[in-house]
């Protein structure tokens, strides 16, 4: 989508200023910038750490990075780091039994979503969003737990226990690494140490061998930390400072990176029935240094250059894709991966060729200029994520800090990294093919074909400077709408809280208009109705189904889809629709300076539609003539039908055209009528409107375009699709698969009445439900990993369904079920505390805070549109926080009482063969 040209306002200037404290003898750097500030600064224990001030975004974000994981395992100690990575949530001599990860929740903060850990070969990483502006307390309080992880963890007896039955869960449910991420591995140390683990070393931790590991590895001097939001610099240098001045370090150890070593010249060819298309991977790889922005802008462009000279050299079925990246450790992989189209070694030499005719004379400055006209960064809102993102890889030595570039984009620099990648990469080659005699080659021919293509004498490669075509001033078409006169809303009304203006007009139409200081102009607008497709019976269905792709083969108005396009083509506005089983909908966007174009534009798709009979034929004769070579979709998995069927999201009675007869029964006339029939009128359509906007200067256009679409006497009505049968059922499908273990979702519905105050009770049941079911089957049984627990909404049948999923060891599974089903049967009686009562509220105020401080178009939009179409009123979202409020436990207790029915269920198993 387009973007406003004002929006290169939004560049982050940097005005780097050098600042020396006389309080330590390490130096500290600190930057001012546009958008923030930044602290750098080394303890004398040589822990590091930065603060950076950003006021525009309303969130607390730490990352606290502890350099060792896998890699730095033993054979016996295989699975460890990962294994404290658990254990550090239980705390230490500050927070004792998981006291820190309670006081999240107190805060509002859920597990996964706002804070989390991540274990690598080469680090550690705790991360913890809180989704607000903090007080120098709670920053206290977090530095507190990442001093406790770095030197006071409590790693007892019961506590590994607990986490040794949840990481031999995770183990079992986890994916397997493919074999193309084994094969850049090479014959490495990193090859067994991925970092689970294995069964054994998992069950023989100890709480002596766990303490030898954390002590040798979680030091001072290889961590470091990054603190960023609306925070005062002086105060969290000074609580840092004082949390982690004292620790001192015990062992001096660097993380091993060493993996370019252990890689060599190879070819691997991986076999597979599955296999659709047979692929070649050539993936160079090259001792890693950590690289300045200009470095990673010219890799980028050799990137590109290469990719575009493959297109010109290799068959055009062939879609070579180049892509260059940091992979891990010390190793840095170029990969080209293309489709088989001829024998590998045909292909190979032509790449290598071309490989190193950029190595001998690289590229024309003209060439280049092309390129940097098309390297144009796009001006964008950096994020608090953008910048701690941007800290780590600098931390992990994938970036490198530098102030000021002294490497120029020049064509003799490209043709030096280009050198480097043909001269000293490792070649590896991965092919994937399901016919093994017809595509092998060796690793002696791979090595043959290096040694002839180093022997040829290439001429320089012949670059040709693209030509414009002049075309001639073509006078723009004018779209028409006839004489229309403004229409006066019949209500307005303002709600405060949430700073949006509702208007009404007199042939039913709402629009909610939410004027925000977005980082672009751009306005949006989504429209919803309720009505779709489930209005059509189902041996009509597939008829009808896609009604706007066809309509879209037409124009609009006055113009034809020729004259459509040229008026379209210097415009920044846009329009899409969708007709699902219960809703129309369209998504529409403009900037400033075509909005007037944009309204009349979204006025006639919705009124004046015009079908392309000559086009359809075509299209659909193209769609017969295809019919033969389609073959059914890899995710079509029975299972998830079944739990999108038993959810009221699949039918499986309504399908589209698939056969020669269905095709030929497609009328777009008749597409036509229902196309206008869900657009062309009033009938229950609301708009949201979101944008940098003022609102008395976008009212006259939605007064003469929304006020005045007609009211259609027959309204369609949505009829319900959604059967449930009265007894339980259970569903069992077989997989192939190398892990053990059973999938198991079940799926209960309960009577439910759409209103803001049930379906707050409704959010905090779901997350009652997630916490007593996480706790249940994963922290007190150690049955399963995470157990995914949500509740839907389905306003039409009147009914909320909740869908509880979870993987574990089929000898558990019938245990799993039942202690499941106990609990699910007394939920409304069991007690819960105000803590974790009020931790549930706040995790919705927090979600409520998040979209009312957002600037951003999407997230007002589709937020509002979700609560609208649920059936909660704008005026009850006005009065979200005080209803919210006035909850008690007792209202949570009553309300599952009421609506929650554990007696109707369905479930579905995928067992594992």
């Amino acid at each position: 989508m387009s973007t406003s040209s004002q929006s290169a306002k939004l560049l982050l200037i940097f005005i780097e200023v050098f600042i020396f404290l006389c309080f330590t003898s390490i130096k500290t750097y600190a930057f001012q910038k546009k958008e923030s500030i930044l602290l750098s600064n080394k303890l004398k224990n040589g822990m590091e750490y930065t603060i950076q001030k950003n006021k525009n975004v309303n969130e607390t974000l730490f990352y606290f990075l502890v350099k060792t994981g896998s890699i730095n395992e033993t054979d016996k100690q295989l699975g460890y780091a990962h294994f404290l990575e658990h254990m550090a949530f239980n705390g230490g001599k500050r927070f004792i039994n998981d006291s820190f990860v309670q006081f999240l929740k107190s805060e509002g903060l859920q597990i996964g979503i706002n804070f989390n850990a991540t274990t690598n070969y080469n680090y550690t990483l705790y991360e913890i969003n809180f989704p607000k502006v903090v007080s120098i307390t709670t920053i206290k309080k977090t530095l507190h737990f990442f001093a406790d992880i770095l030197n006071d963890l409590s790693l007892n007896k019961k506590d590994i226990y607990t986490q040794q039955k949840i990481v031999l869960a995770e183990k079992e449910a986890a994916i397997k690494a493919d074999s193309l991420f084994l094969f850049k591995l090479g014959q490495s140390r990193y090859l067994k140490r991925l970092a689970i683990g294995t069964s054994k070393s998992i069950n023989e931790i100890t709480t002596k061998k766990l303490k030898k590991f954390y002590k040798k590895w979680y030091q001072p001097h290889a961590s470091s930390l990054f603190i960023i939001g609306d925070i005062s610099i002086n105060k969290s240098k000074k609580a840092i400072e004082t949390t982690f001045s004292n620790i001192k370090n015990t062992h001096r150890n660097s993380v091993s990176k060493n993996l370019f070593k252990d890689l060599n010249t190879t070819v691997t060819l991986n076999i597979s029935e599955k296999i659709k298309k047979p692929q070649l991977i050539i993936n160079l790889a090259e001792k890693h240094t950590p690289k300045s922005k200009k470095e990673v802008q010219i890799k980028n462009i050799l990137t590109k250059v290469i990719s575009k000279r493959l297109d010109t050299t290799l068959s055009s079925k062939t879609n070579p894709i180049v892509r260059s990246n940091y992979f891990l450790g010390d190793v840095h992989y170029t990969s080209i991966e293309c489709n088989l189209t001829s024998t590998p070694l045909i292909n190979l030499a032509k790449i290598f060729t071309e490989l190193k005719r950029l190595a001998l004379y690289g590229i024309t400055n003209e060439e280049l200029k092309n390129y940097l006209k098309k390297n144009i960064t796009r001006r964008v809102s950096k994020t608090n994520n953008f910048y701690a993102n941007e800290w780590f890889e600098i931390q992990l030595g994938i970036k490198r800090k530098s102030l000021i570039s002294t490497k120029e984009i020049t064509p003799i620099a490209i043709k030096e990294v280009a050198k480097k990648l043909w001269e000293t990469s490792i070649k590896r080659v991965y092919i994937t093919d399901s016919l093994k005699s017809k595509k092998s080659i060796t690793t002696k021919d791979l090595k043959n074909t290096i040694i002839k293509i180093n022997q040829l004498l290439l001429k320089d490669y012949s670059y040709k400077t693209p030509i414009k075509k002049s075309k001639k001033q073509k006078k723009t078409p004018i779209l028409k709408t006839g004489k229309l006169f403004p229409k006066s809303p019949i209500r307005k009304k303002e709600h405060k809280n949430l700073g949006i203006l509702e208007v009404e007009y007199k042939n039913g139409i709402k629009v909610f208009l939410k004027p925000i200081n977005t980082t672009t102009d751009e306005t949006r607008i989504l429209g919803f109705a309720n009505k779709g497709t489930s209005n059509i019976p189902d041996d009509l269905y597939y008829q009808l189904e896609s009604t706007v792709s066809y309509m879209d083969l037409g124009g609009i108005g006055n113009l034809n889809y020729e004259k459509l396009e040229a008026f379209m083509e210097h415009k920044k506005i846009g329009i899409s629709q969708i007709i699902t089983e219960k809703n129309s909908a369209i998504y529409g966007f403009s900037a400033p300076e075509d909005i007037n174009h944009f309204f009349k534009f979204l006025y006639l798709k919705m009124t004046a539609a015009r079908s392309n009979k000559k086009e359809f034929k075509s299209v659909v004769s193209d769609e017969i003539k295809s019919l033969s070579s389609t073959y059914e979709s890899p995710f079509s998995i029975k299972s998830d039908f079944k739990i999108a069927e038993l959810s009221g999201m699949h039918y499986p009675n309504r399908k589209s055209a698939a056969t020669e007869k269905e095709f030929k029964k497609l009328d777009i006339s008749q597409m036509k009528k229902w196309y206008n029939s869900c657009f062309a009128f009033a009938n229950n359509w609301q708009f949201i409107v979101t944008g940098n906007f003022k609102n008395e200067e976008i009212l006259p256009l939605i007064n003469t375009y929304f006020g005045n679409l007609k009211r259609n006497p027959k309204s369609i009505v949505n009829k319900s699709l959604f059967k449930l049968k009265t007894t339980d059922s259970t569903y069992t499908y077989n997989k192939k698969s190398t892990i053990t273990n059973t999938d198991i979702t079940q799926i209960y519905y309960s009577p439910y009445k759409a209103n803001l105050k049930n379906s707050l009770l409704l959010s905090l049941s779901e997350r009652m439900l997630r916490d007593k079911t996480t706790t249940l089957l994963r922290e007190n049984l150690g049955f399963v990993y995470t157990p995914l627990v949500s509740i839907e909404k389905d306003i039409l049948n009147q009914q909320a369904i909740l869908k509880i999923s979870w993987q574990c060891n089929p000898s558990v599974l019938k245990r799993s079920k039942d202690k499941l089903k106990q609990m699910l049967s007394s939920i409304a009686n069991t007690t819960l505390s105000e803590h974790d009562f009020n931790s549930y509220k706040q995790q919705l105020i927090l979600k409520y805070n998040t979209i009312i401080n957002s600037t951003s178009t999407h997230t007002w939009g589709f937020s509002l549109h979700k609560s609208l179409s649920n059936n909660i009123s704008i005026h009850e979202l006005n009065n979200y926080k005080k209803t919210l409020h006035t909850l008690t436990i007792k209202n949570l207790q009553n309300f599952l009482k009421s609506y929650f029915k554990e007696s109707k269920k369905n479930t579905v198993q995928v067992i594992s063969q």
